[in-house]
This record gives C-alpha cells, sequence and structure tokens, in this order.
C-alpha cells in the first residue's frame, strides 16, 4: 500500500501589455525588422514580437507602414502606417497603436499590446538606427516547484517516506520535468530509469503525454526502483506513479490526490 497528497506551490508572473523602442528611421533607408523582443502571456509562456517595418517615401514622403507579428505570425490587426513630418522628422499619426492576439497555443489569456511609436523620428539619412526593445508591464517568471510527499514500503514493511518534485520548464509550453528522491541516505544505490522524466498537457490541461509517450490508462502508470536501502531492505521496487489524475495545467497544481499503487 501506498499513499499520496496533494500538493501546493506558486508562480509569480505578469502578462506584458506592451512593448517598445526608440530610434531615428532613415527617409531613404532599406526596410526593416525590429525584434525579436520577448514578452509574457497571463501562463507565464514567453513569446517574441517583430515590427516589420516597410519605407513609403517614395510614393508618400515621410510614411512609413508596420506589421506586427507574434511568434512569427500575423496578427489582426497588426498593420498601419506611422506619419514623420518631412520637414522636422517628428511622428504626427496617432499613437498609442493597439495589437491584440489571441487564441495562444497554451491556452493563456489573449494578449493585447500597447505600442508607443511616439519615440521614434525620421531624419534625411540611408540608415535605420534603433534601440531600446524592451517589454512593458511584464514580468519573467517564476514557478515554484511542487512538492509532493508520498509513503512507500520497502520489503521489510518499513515506510520509506519519497518526495515527487515538478518543475516548470520554462522554455517550452506546458511542460513539466518530474523527479523522486528519497531523503539523503535513504537510498544508496542506482536509482531507476523512470524515477526522473518529463510531463506534458494540452492547452486544456490535461496530461498529453509521459516521457514522450502519449498518456493513457495503459501508460500513466510510471515505475519507481531504489536500491541500497539504508534499512536493510531489498531494493525497494514493484511500485509506481499513476499520472492519469486531475492535474490542472493552467494552476499547475493537482486538483486530486494522484495515486500511488503497488504494481
Amino acid at each position: 500500500m501506498s499513499s499520496a497528497q496533494s500538493p501546493s506551490g506558486g508562480r509569480v508572473q505578469v502578462a506584458s501589455t506592451g512593448f517598445a523602442f526608440s530610434g531615428t528611421l532613415g527617409a531613404t533607408a532599406a526596410n526593416d525588422t525590429v525584434g525579436p523582443i520577448t514578452v509574457y502571456d497571463s501562463n507565464g509562456q514567453a513569446h517574441t514580437v517583430t515590427v516589420a517595418l516597410t519605407n513609403n517615401n517614395a510614393t508618400t514622403a515621410g510614411q512609413w507602414s508596420y506589421s506586427i507579428e507574434l511568434d512569427g505570425n500575423l496578427a489582426t490587426p497588426v498593420t498601419g502606417n506611422l506619419q514623420f513630418s518631412p520637414t522636422t522628422g517628428a511622428l504626427t499619426s496617432g499613437t498609442p497603436v493597439t495589437a491584440g492576439f489571441s487564441g495562444l497555443t497554451d491556452g493563456a489569456n489573449a494578449l493585447s499590446f500597447s505600442w508607443d511609436p511616439s519615440t521614434l523620428t525620421q531624419a534625411a539619412v540611408a540608415t535605420n538606427t534603433v534601440s531600446g526593445l524592451t517589454q512593458v508591464g511584464g514580468t519573467a517568471p517564476t514557478i515554484t516547484p511542487l512538492e509532493v510527499p508520498i509513503t512507500l514500503y520497502d520489503s521489510l514493511g518499513n515506510p520509506q517516506v519519497a518526495t515527487v518534485t515538478f518543475t516548470k520548464d520554462l522554455t517550452a509550453v506546458n511542460t513539466w520535468d518530474y523527479s523522486v528522491a528519497l531523503p539523503a541516505g535513504a537510498a544508496g544505490g542506482t536509482a531507476g530509469a523512470t524515477n526522473t522524466g518529463t510531463l506534458t498537457f494540452n492547452s486544456s490541461g490535461v496530461l498529453a503525454s509521459i516521457n514522450g509517450v502519449t498518456a493513457t490508462a495503459a501508460t500513466g502508470t510510471i515505475p519507481l526502483s531504489f536500491a541500497g536501502l539504508s534499512d536493510g531492505g531489498l531494493s525497494l521496487a514493484g511500485q509506481a506513479l499513476d499520472f492519469i489524475s486531475d492535474w490542472d495545467g493552467h494552476s499547475h497544481s493537482f486538483t486530486s490526490n494522484f495515486t500511488v499503487p503497488q504494481i
């Protein structure tokens, strides 16, 4: 027999509300692309914003058109024109510019960016000089690992309290790494290969894969193994984690206890 408790943990991040950069666009300069600028959504996932600038001075003095993209995908509405005074170089078109991005693949809330291009000017030069690329209002995610104590029983019938640690992979969408460990000194032998691994979730927070294998009732049970137990017991094997449980992929917590059956 074995048991488990629901974990607790937390994460801190704020979605970006905009982006900014400043500089000078050359009246005779080539088209340009500004970015990428790293921004964050409500789930703490990093995205990139790029702004493609097209020089229209050949047909309309002082005009540049822009196209704002998120992760390389054109959003709507993201296109428009910037109008600069041909004499003073100051921006004369209205600000700020708003771009909305919905349907994010990680299930996060829609992003609505505000961009204030009033820090840009145009000059009678053939090059563009842009700097200060930054996101506005957001913070990089800090997600506290979740630690779940579980009680296992060895061949002597002694309880062994292990800890399952879930750590968010901040470089991948809806991906968590897990590891199962006994307290220091409780086991001196080799740990089982599946004592550590990776879980991925779909945009609804449902477990999608375990160690690269589609999560099903048949694949959701992960065997555990610890050797060299300090109490003299035989290798702690024949037990497993069952990951087919009510995991909430958005709040990054369990909504019910998960089971740790003996197999």
